[in-house]
Parts: C-alpha cells; structure tokens; sequence
C-alpha cells in the first residue's frame, strides 16, 4: 500500500480503521500490472466487468424504454446500474464546467441504486450514490426525498443517512448525464470463442465482396425473448 509519511495516498474510506477501499485497489492495481498509474482514465463499464465477470451495456440516457430497464433491473436485484457524464477529450473536459447546473461532476462515476415516481405530482426520480459521500446534486425535492424514505426506511434505514445518497429527478439526470451502464447479473449462461483475423480471412466490413471470408459464429435461439449479448475483446494496452 503507497504511504506518505504514514498515510494512505490513494483511496481511502472516510471512517477510520475502514480497510477495504485501499486494499481492493491495490488487487485491482496488481490486476492491470502491479502500477497505480494503469488505473487512471478507467472506465466504469470496464471496471463492472473486471469485478463481476458479467457483461456490461451502454446506452444513451434517452434511449428508448430504458427506464423501465432500470426499474425492472433494481427491482429484480439483477443489475448494478452507474451513470455519469463523460466527457473523453481533454481540452473539452478542462473547459467544461466541473459542477453543471444539477451539481453533477463531470468525468465522475455515480451509482443508481432505486428507483422512484412521486405519486403527488407522477415525477419520476432515481436515488444515485456519489462514492465519494458527497452531496453533489443542488436542488434536491424535500417532499419527494421524504415520501421515497418513508417508503424504504425499513428495507433500507441507512440510505437516508449516507453522505452522496440523493434523489435526483429522472428529467434532470438525463440532461445532467450522458451515459447510463448496466451491469448484467443473470447472465444464465456463458461461451467464451476464441480466435484472430488472419490476413487471407479478413474481408473487410460488408461494404466489400471478400466480407464472406470472416470467421462466423452460428448459434441458434431457443426462445424468441432471448437475449445474446456480445462482448468483443482485444488485447489489453494498460500494461
């Protein structure tokens, strides 16, 4: 663990004697080859997948049906859920401001851990935790906060006392945001394939008439319903 005059210079939890934020860094720093510096820039769809081993989809905040993707995942309890704005190129990011209008920081993780619809006004809201254990957003719903922990506060007594946790309004998140992941945890089942583009098998995209010399895999669905995610993985370049 990297110390500086006796203290921790990377992560570190908040309450003393709280180990496990710096030692789960330091695996996961091992991990991407024994270096600190090969987590910056990380990426949190990257991060889920390391961590769990299941697949991870990106989508746009304004997708089609993607609430309701969201609710069914929280739900069920099959899915970890992060958005956040992101923002990859370094002149626009040191140019954009750090905190927008609802206090969300740019280039910063939050997790989405409930959803909500205040029956008062049929507003829809998401409780988001910033694992900083800062209050980032600005203008929090008093009466709508109060109804949502009224509702939970025996199925979950510590939310309404942990810094970072806040309801946020759907409408304002999607604005504030532009990049939801959800993490898929009941992946019932898993086939790793192997294999490379050789020069005399790759044809190109399907603009050009070699395209039919790319390897192909071909597997039939039992169920209509089914779902096929596909990762697509190269070689890894942070060490």
């Amino acid at each position: 663990i990297e110390l500086l005059k006796d203290e921790i210079q990377y992560c570190r939890s908040t309450v003393p004697d709280v180990q496990w934020p710096y030692i789960i860094e330091r695996a996961y720093s091992e991990f991407y080859g024994g270096r600190y510096d090969n987590l910056i820039g990380g990426n949190t769809s990257e991060a889920l997948y390391d961590l769990t081993g299941k697949p991870v989809e990106e989508f746009d905040p304004n997708d089609r049906d993607l609430w309701e993707k969201i609710e069914k995942g929280l739900a069920e309890k099959n899915a970890l859920i992060t958005c956040g704005s992101v923002v990859t190129n370094s002149t626009a990011a040191a140019t954009t401001t750090a905190k927008p209008s609802s206090g969300l920081v740019v280039n910063h993780a939050y997790s989405i851990l409930a959803t909500f619809v205040y029956q008062q006004t049929r507003e829809k809201y998401v409780l988001i935790h910033n694992p900083h254990g800062i209050n980032h957003v600005v203008k929090e719903n008093s009466r709508a906060r109060n109804a949502f922990f009224s509702l939970t506060s025996k199925s979950h007594p510590l939310w309404p006392t942990t810094s970072g946790t806040q309801l946020m309004s759907w409408t304002e998140l999607k604005r504030s945001c532009n990049r939801i992941q959800i993490c898929h945890l009941n992946i019932e089942s898993r086939q790793l394939l192997s294999g490379n583009w050789s020069p005399m098998t790759s044809g190109g995209c399907s603009n050009f008439s070699t395209f039919y010399r790319n390897p192909f895999f071909i597997f039939p669905l039992s169920h209509s319903k089914n779902t096929v995610l596909v990762l697509g993985h190269t070689i890894d370049q942070r060490h």
